[in-house]
């Protein structure tokens, strides 16, 4: 789980920048829309990746440095699949959020884990929605510029982005290769720096990972940790 949290952390701090994942830390509910302070860089290619997003119908895969695994997340009409996978696509947490509702999905043993309303899926994540918001309206554009980035041996096409986040210098640098693809994005957050492979940004979605699974028993926690269906049973 700590890992899980770092990589949403990451995630987060990535998708504070130009909105590229604010869903993850947006209610699933909410419309995502650019913050005005964003704006003033809507002539950049980014601005295009972003218009997709914010039509609110999209699933992105990304691998986030340092995290041995890869984060998957689908949104798409007020509802939102969160799933963070090992290399071998073993499932570390699975996450659905639908109608105001989060759950907790545990394919081994067919649960839905009711977890709350959308704040208690991202306390799971170690997102703090106050932070996002705060984050959001206070932030400031610094300064942008277009350059050369090499990664791994390759060499991208760069759009650099520098703002000001929750009082933090914050710069992101996003990496497009000759097809105009984005494959990859840096961050660098108060001097830390991570970066995301972008292993897939699409408009088409699986509407069925947003539905409870079919034959999943849902269930709450009570406060010994034991888990217990709507009458009341306890499940395994």
């Amino acid at each position: 789980m700590r890992c899980i949290k770092r990589a949403a952390n990451r995630i987060l701090t990535a998708g504070l920048a130009l909105c590229l994942l604010l869903p993850c830390a947006a209610p699933a509910a909410a419309a995502l829309e650019t913050p005005d302070w964003m704006l003033v860089w809507s002539h950049t290619r980014t601005s295009n990746v972003i218009a997709q997003l914010e039509k609110d119908q999209f699933t992105a895969e990304i691998t986030v440095d340092g995290v041995n695994g890869v984060v998957e997340m689908v949104r798409s009409n007020g509802k939102m699949y969160l799933k963070a996978s090992k290399p071998d696509g073993t499932q570390v947490l699975t996450l659905l959020l639908r109608e105001g509702a989060a759950y907790q999905l545990d394919s081994s043993r067919r649960l839905a884990i009711h977890l709350g309303d959308e704040n208690a899926a991202y306390a799971a994540l170690g997102i703090s929605g106050q932070t996002v918001e705060r984050s959001l309206a206070t932030g400031k554009a610094t300064g942008f510029a277009k350059a050369e980035k090499t990664v791994d041996g390759k060499t991208y096409d760069a759009e650099i982005f520098r703002m000001q986040l929750d009082g933090k210098p914050v710069e992101m640098t996003y990496c497009y290769d000759e097809n105009g693809t984005l494959r990859c994005l840096i961050t660098s957050v108060g001097g830390k720096q991570a970066s995301m492979e972008y292993r897939e940004v699409s408009d088409k979605v699986d509407e069925s990972l947003l539905e409870l699974p079919e034959g999943y028993t849902v269930c709450t926690r009570d406060e010994d940790g034991s888990l217990r269906d709507a009458a009341g049973r306890v499940v395994a």
